[in-house]
């Protein structure tokens, strides 16, 4: 079992700017953990020194309870980072060329590496892509790429930034869908977004910030429908939340539009 640490984190970018002032995040194998804030709340950035992409000045990333920095490189076998932007993070040729990068270095043999991408391009939807330009394919495949060039090689946790972005309905219900399954599996996975649907639908836990700091972890039931929590931080509450107002519904709101007729209803008589 994985744990992923993130403990009172302070950074500031070249220019002074102070992005991250006391951030915490935390992510065990087997749940789904998100960032949660509006633009500029230091979401990405705190994902990035997670992934020990970043070093903090003040506080500390602890990977199973020993600094993540003092076990680089060889932990970034276990952990796999899926950028905000897919083209920050493409960079080989073709589609298959880029998904079997990672096996590639890790020095399997070409029928494992043949099998173990076509698997996996299956898995998010780009098997009919691997002989494309990685530089020539939309935004949401891209984003498909990306992803699936991590996940071929395993990684125990997994960190994306803004999971749905570019992605069309169609996919971001296939993305919860594979988000869940790979919990199921035993993986921890930490997302960074402001798509507050989205975060109700997945998470286990929920840390939501704002300028750079950490104002509130739980589970989402309690951080979601504290209107005036999501408010303080930019973040609007789902929109199950606001319907659920809008109507004048009484006691808890739901987090999903699902269930919100049977909590508009009411507890039978």
């Amino acid at each position: 079992m994985s744990e992923l640490e993130v403990r009172d984190v302070w950074l500031t970018y070249p220019g002074g700017v102070e992005a991250l002032k006391g951030a915490r995040l935390k992510v065990r194998s087997g749940e789904i953990v998100t960032v949660l804030g509006g633009s500029g709340s230091g979401k990405s950035t705190l994902l990035l020194v997670a992934a020990g992409l970043l070093k903090p000045y003040k506080g500390e990333v602890l990977l199973d309870g020993k600094p993540l920095d003092e076990q680089l490189p060889s932990a970034r076998r276990k952990l796999g980072v899926v950028f905000q932007e897919p083209d920050d993070q493409l960079f080989n040729p073709t589609v298959f060329q880029e998904i079997s990068y990672a096996l590639r270095q890790l020095g399997l043999n070409d029928s494992r590496i043949q099998e173990d991408v076509r698997k996996v391009a299956v898995e998010v939807g780009v098997d009919h892509l691997l002989h494309r330009s990685t530089f020539y394919i939309s935004g949401g495949e891209k984003r498909r790429v990306a992803l699936a060039s991590v996940l071929v090689y395993h990684p125990e946790i997994l960190i994306i930034d803004e999971p749905t972005a570019y992605l069309d309905p169609r996919w971001r219900v296939s993305l919860e869908n594979l988000l869940k399954k790979l919990k199921g599996e035993g993986r921890g996975i930490v997302t960074a977004t402001h798509d507050v649907d989205f975060v109700a639908r997945i998470s286990d836990r929920v840390y939501l910030m704002k300028e750079g700091r950490t104002l509130a972890e739980g589970d989402p039931e309690t951080v979601l429908t504290n209107v005036e929590l999501l408010q303080s931080a930019d973040v609007e509450p789902p929109s199950s939340v606001k319907v659920f107002k809008l109507l004048g519904g009484e006691g808890k709101p739901p987090l999903k539009l699902e269930d919100l007729p049977a909590r508009l209803r009411g507890p039978p008589v």
